[in-house]
């Protein structure tokens, strides 16, 4: 047993950090806020003034790789250094991509300690977490060496919120659990075992053991750094969180080591009123080989032609900017899943251009579409993409907003799509676009859409009247026929409905 004067040892300072709340759709879980044991600037703060501290790192305070077994060392904080073999485990939260540092404490039991119930204790008081739901503390926990641990070596997780919390107790107060919640109990379970969770909270280890860490033989230069990452539900919610850690460990020699501390909860979103859509997608017809013909750019109507599908904002265009290929419908849902989807999660619609090059824009040519929401609860959408006589396709997940602009690209990847090459037409260039053939708008090509095809073939094209033309070039003949209605009968859209 390693023993301190008059106080145990603890390795590296704390400093809770706020993380930012991200804002997605309805509540999303959050790291509201962390130690990673970096001393980064962001700190909430903590009380534990019966401890010395020391700062090392994983590399250098426990550090021993002599070839074979390895050898006993000691450094400079008095730690036993074969412990622990070098390295840093992977799941260690290090933002700064230099040292990894953690907190370990060892020996609680020395006569010299000035705490009155020999306990170590540590507090961290009034974390923010209004709003937040479904909170949680998580971090990493793992042991020095195995079979080392008796029922009176634990480690204790506690909680509470709002007129709950007190101060931290102080050198010469004994520890009561007073309002706080038990929220976690690690120990022995008996003589020389390993540290494992006392399910029952018996007073015995019973439950899943925390592996010993670094403990396996090197080989070849590796090692098995070992730090079991827990999550354990809170009841309740509050304002404030104040998380109490008590630990103690008896004579033996043994060590608990923590890293990455966390609270964490589903915070809620804030909704935006419209958003920015930078969306690319290619319809079959005008398809050239190279982009989208606009054959029909002087016979497009000044207003778009989506009331069909349930969109009301009719929009106008002083004049149809030059590149129009067509007047195409952006709808916005919001849902769960693309297979959630339905018509009925639709928060806002906007139509627009589709221009030559695939882009979408808004009724000048140039700006990207902004569609106005309602009755949305986050910020992340499903884009569905309506034109006249081709069929509609969807993304395949919600986007989020990148510097504010929600974009897509339809063409290059069909896993873009919501079910992908089945939702779509692959063009000779190896790029995907919406099929045509759909004439009557259902979301099927079939003998309906064959139907309005032979009506209106041979016939003097009118924009609003003939959705029988499916290349766009303003002729109705067999090329559209055959091309297309014919090549994708049977053909459905994939975009949920109902």
């Amino acid at each position: 047993m390693i023993r301190f004067t008059g106080v145990f040892l603890i390795l590296l300072g704390l400093s809770l950090t706020n993380a930012s709340k991200d804002e997605a759709l309805h509540k999303v879980e959050t790291i509201i806020a962390y130690e990673s044991f970096e001393g980064t600037a962001d700190e909430i703060g903590y009380t534990s003034n019966d401890w010395e501290r020391g700062f090392s790192n994983y590399a250098l305070v426990l550090n021993s790789t002599t070839s074979g077994n390895p050898a006993p060392t000691t450094n400079t904080h008095g730690f036993n250094g074969h412990h622990i073999h070098s390295g840093i485990p992977t799941n260690v939260h290090n933002p700064d991509g230099g040292t990894a540092n953690f907190y370990a404490v060892d020996d609680l039991d020395d006569s010299g300690n000035t705490r009155s119930d020999d306990l170590g204790i540590i507090t961290f008081n009034n974390v923010d977490v209004s709003g937040a739901t479904d909170l949680k503390v998580k971090l990493l926990l793992g042991t020095d060496r195995a079979d080392r641990f008796e029922a009176d070596d634990y480690i204790q997780i506690y909680y509470a919120f709002d007129d709950d919390i007190t101060a931290h107790p102080g050198l010469t107060t004994a520890f009561t659990q007073g309002a706080y919640t038990l929220l976690a109990d690690y120990r022995g379970s008996g003589e020389g075992t390993n540290a494992s969770r006392d399910a029952d909270f018996n007073g015995t280890g019973d439950g899943t053991e925390v592996l010993p860490f670094g403990t396996a033989t090197i080989s070849g230069g590796n090692n098995d750094m070992v730090m079991a990452d827990l999550s354990f539900d809170l009841t309740g919610t509050g304002t404030n969180l104040s998380i109490r850690i008590v630990m103690a460990t008896d004579w033996g020699d043994e060590t608990f080591i923590i890293d990455n501390v966390r609270v964490v909860g589903d915070v809620p979103s804030s909704a935006p009123t419209s958003a920015t859509v930078a969306a690319t997608a290619f319809i079959e017809g005008a398809y050239n080989g190279t982009d989208l013909n606009t054959t029909l750019n002087a016979s497009i109507p000044a207003t778009q032609p989506y009331s069909i599908n349930g969109h009301s904002a009719g929009e106008t265009a002083g004049s149809i900017p030059a590149g129009a290929v067509d007047w195409v419908l952006v709808e916005l849902r919001e849902a769960a899943s693309a297979a959630a989807a339905l018509k009925s999660t639709r928060v806002g619609s906007a139509a627009g251009f589709l221009m030559d090059d695939g882009s979408i824009k808004a009724t000048d040519g140039t700006s990207d579409l902004t569609v106005s929401l309602s009755g949305n609860t986050g910020s992340e959408f499903f884009v569905v993409v309506y034109h006249r006589n081709h069929l509609s396709i969807m993304s395949a997940s919600a986007i989020a907003d990148n510097g504010g602009i929600y974009s897509i690209d339809f063409t290059t990847a069909s896993a873009n799509t919501y079910q992908s090459t089945t939702a779509l037409t692959t063009l000779s260039t190896g790029k995907f676009a919406m099929s045509a053939g759909d004439a009557d708008g259902d979301g099927d090509v079939d003998a309906t859409d064959l139907t309005t095809w032979q009506t209106q073939n041979g016939g003097t094209f009118t924009y609003n009247s003939t959705n029988g033309d499916f290349n766009l070039d303003g002729v109705i003949n067999a090329v559209d026929r055959n091309d297309f209605q014919q090549k994708n009968e049977s053909k459905t859209s994939k975009v949920p409905t109902t």
